[in-house]
Formats: C-alpha cells, sequence, structure tokens
C-alpha cells in the first residue's frame, strides 16, 4: 500500500527532493508553526533512543554537530539568529525571543545559545545540548560546572 501527500503553499523544498523545511526530519510531520516545529523536533531528541544526544543534533535536521551550524548575532540585550551566516538544510525562521521562553502553549525553550566557556566565535549550541557538549570539550569540562537545567513536565 502507498500513500501520497501533496502539500499545498510555499513550503521551501530541500534540494529539489520534495520534502519541507516545515516537516520533521524523523517522522515527517508538517507543522506550520517554526515554535511547534521546534518543540516537535526537540521531543525526538529528548525521548527517541534512536537518537544519540552525544552527537548534539541540530534541533532543526537532527543531523550531528557541526554538520549544521546556526550562529548567532547580538540584538539589543540578547541574540537573534544571524540567518545569512547559519548553515542547515532545514534553516527556518522563528523568533529567538519567543522560542527562548517556556510557556504553557510552548513548553520548549530549545534555542541555539553560546557556550560560555567556547573561545569567541565558536559554533552555537543547541541549549538541551549543552550537557553533551560540556562532557566532549575539554575546556568546558575541566571547569568543574554546575550547570543545571530542567526539561518541564508539561505536556500538552
Amino acid at each position: 500500500m502507498c500513500f501520497v501527500c501533496e502539500i499545498k503553499g510555499p513550503e521551501r523544498d530541500i534540494k529539489g527532493l520534495g520534502i519541507s523545511v516545515k516537516s520533521c526530519p524523523r517522522c515527517h510531520v508538517i507543522l506550520e508553526m517554526p515554535l511547534k516545529l521546534l518543540a516537535h523536533v526537540t521531543a525526538h531528541i529528548l525521548y527517541d533512543d534512536s537518537i544519540n544526544r552525544g552527537d548534539e543534533p541540530c534541533d532543526l535536521c537532527l543531523s550531528p554537530s557541526p554538520s549544521c551550524w546556526i550562529t548567532l548575532r547580538k540584538h539589543k540585550e540578547s541574540f537573534m539568529i544571524n540567518y545569512p551566516n547559519s548553515m542547515c538544510p532545514r534553516l527556518i525562521k522563528f523568533s529567538y525571543a519567543a522560542a527562548s521562553q517556556s510557556s504553557p502553549s510552548n513548553p520548549c525553550s530549545n534555542i541555539p545559545i553560546r557556550c560560555p566557556w567556547c573561545p569567541k566565535g565558536a559554533l552555537s549550541v543547541w541549549k538541551y545540548n549543552m550537557v553533551a557538549h560540556y562532557a566532549k570539550k575539554p575546556h568546558c569540562h575541566n571547569l568543574q560546572l554546575s550547570f543545571r537545567y530542567q526539561i518541564s513536565s508539561w505536556k500538552g
């Protein structure tokens, strides 16, 4: 048995393969809202045992670090994505400020951040990959870090 799904709309085709950047790279479900897509892919990273979290997977395409890189630039007192200098086959525009704040409608806050112990110009790290990042990087691992984060148990 074979099923065909036709997608209407301006979704970007990844290198002519007919793959929408608005779809999950793991299960291919289509999510129209970028923050919902980030939350969905993050759930795969956190709960899918076939995804190696030690590889620091990209939250947009699930490729291991450093296959993709998301660069940041200063914006007021925070950061924003520097899209022209970022590289990911599934790069989508999303509000960095909105994605960084957990809420009942958006419980995920997995965003690219700068590691405070990596040298200036180093690649950003997805927030939920920081534990794996610290374990792999000697200059971070040797700092006796007390990095803590909590993933809420909120279920929508």
